[in-house]
């Protein structure tokens, strides 16, 4: 019931919730460029009031107390974020993997695949209208002999592109299975903590951005359980349960895009990991093209000059060394024979030295399409496959500018909502400390009436 120092314990409660809210305020203000904080807001209620007796029964508030911290969060903003997040990192990983292709062929210009095969025509072209000249010779060999460091080249460096992203694949499993771990261990300590009535914001904060991270590697859902934790799949699969995380698979298939854990294929649709599997399946087909190339001028070459006669009096000759293990573009080169000797160089099949017939057929393989290459030329094919790569580059860089631009517009909803603005902050700040000096007066008021009741009785 109602008594005389009712009014104190009023003002008491106002003086502790005012504080708590400036508190929070200031926690607010303290965490304004922490990366994944969500503003908090103090709620308050009314106390039960008290009944008394004045001409029947009355009743008289007990003041007020905080009834609840929450984080300002919207979930459906998270969801939104987590995919446009998905969406970005797999574009950059793509985006990144593509542009290192197109770096690896340095395309258009004078120190490219497609210039040297220019040159090593021309250069067949040149010893057909000068069968004799040994300067054409040594032109077309040197000729010849770029062509196939530059195909060596190009094919070494696009496996250590490979390699590159074999190790960020190896480096994303592991961010997988860290993030994942942090979770779980923050679903334990949320847990306990919503077990005994609190409201454990900040951790559920710093999970919410492990599992935002998490979003941007591989393509993710999650489950939102009533005792404050969260369960995290991949395409089905979990990745943590309510209880405990686990591990990713780490079997892929770069072509399909699949993980593959036990009997269990995995598709991964989404994120960074995504994005490195489509990249490392194009230099794949990167590498086998070049590939392609170096065995089709090597088989096309060599079945012409072989049926040569060259100044030695040799018939028989390769061009290209096709010796066992002799195979694709990692050991393109020439052969001993014309490595040692310019004149192993046939021009002719009749021996004599005017003869350039045979110089002419191989100089006009530069227009011959070949039906191992598609029908295509030398040229033609290996134009195709840069241009295919640089078209993909210029694309999926493009659609990353998108991307980017599409996950600012949700962080900036997010932020718009779970920001914290310190104008904003500032104005409640005055709020509560006006309301905190009104009930400290109030206090002061009625301990000074108290005083007067206590020696009025006295």
């Amino acid at each position: 019931m109602s008594g005389p120092f009712q009014g104190i314990n009023s003002a008491s409660t106002a003086l502790r919730a005012f504080q708590r809210a400036m508190d929070t305020i200031g926690h607010n203000m303290a965490n304004v460029n922490t990366r994944g904080y969500s503003r908090q807001t103090v709620e308050m209620q009314t106390l039960d009031p008290s009944s008394f007796w004045s001409y029947g029964r009355e009743a008289i508030g007990s003041g007020v107390a905080v009834s609840s911290i929450s984080r300002a969060r919207a979930s459906y903003l998270d969801m939104r974020y987590q995919t446009a997040n998905s969406d970005l990192g797999r574009g950059n990983a793509l985006s990144t993997g593509l542009s290192r292709i197109e770096q690896v062929y340095n395309e258009p210009g004078d120190l490219g695949i497609a210039n040297a095969l220019d040159q090593f025509f021309n250069g067949w072209s040149g010893l057909a209208s000068n069968p004799a000249d040994q300067a054409a010779r040594l032109n077309l060999r040197n000729a010849a002999q770029t062509l196939t460091d530059r195909i060596r080249t190009s094919y070494s460096d696009l496996e250590q592109v490979e390699g590159t992203i074999q190790q960020e694949i190896n480096n994303a499993f592991d961010s997988v299975d860290a993030l994942s771990e942090q979770i779980a261990r923050l679903n334990d300590q949320i847990r306990a903590s919503s077990a005994m009535g609190e409201m454990p914001n900040d951790l559920m904060d710093q999970r919410d951005l492990a599992i935002s991270d998490l979003s941007r590697i591989v393509n993710i859902t999650t489950t939102q359980h009533g005792d404050g934790s969260t369960s995290v799949y991949l395409s089905n699969s979990p990745l943590v349960s309510q209880a405990e995380y686990h591990p990713v698979p780490r079997t892929y298939n770069a072509a399909n895009g699949t993980l593959t854990g036990g009997t269990v294929d995995i598709p991964l649709r989404n994120g960074e990991l995504s994005g490195h599997f489509q990249a490392l399946s194009r230099i794949t087909s990167a590498r086998a093209d070049l590939d392609a190339l170096a065995n089709n001028l090597r088989s096309q070459v060599n079945s012409v000059h072989m049926t040569g006669i060259n100044a030695d009096g040799n018939t028989n000759v390769r061009f290209f060394n096709d010796a066992a293990p002799q195979t694709g573009a990692a050991d393109f080169a020439l052969d001993p024979a014309i490595l040692s000797s310019l004149d192993a160089i046939a021009t002719g099949v009749t021996g004599a030295a005017g003869d350039g017939g045979l110089a002419l057929s191989l100089s006009n393989l530069r227009e011959t399409n070949i039906s191992a290459l598609g029908d295509r030329t030398f040229s033609g094919f290996y134009r195709d496959a840069v241009g295919s790569i640089s078209q993909d580059a210029s694309y999926y860089k493009g659609l990353t500018t998108t991307y980017e631009q599409v996950a600012l517009q949700v962080e900036n909803q997010i932020q718009s909502v779970s920001g914290v603005s310190l104008d904003d902050e500032m104005a409640d700040l005055m709020r509560y400390q006006r309301s905190y000096q009104a009930a400290a007066r109030v206090l002061t008021v009625l301990d000074e009436v108290a005083e007067d009741l206590v020696n009025l009785i006295r």
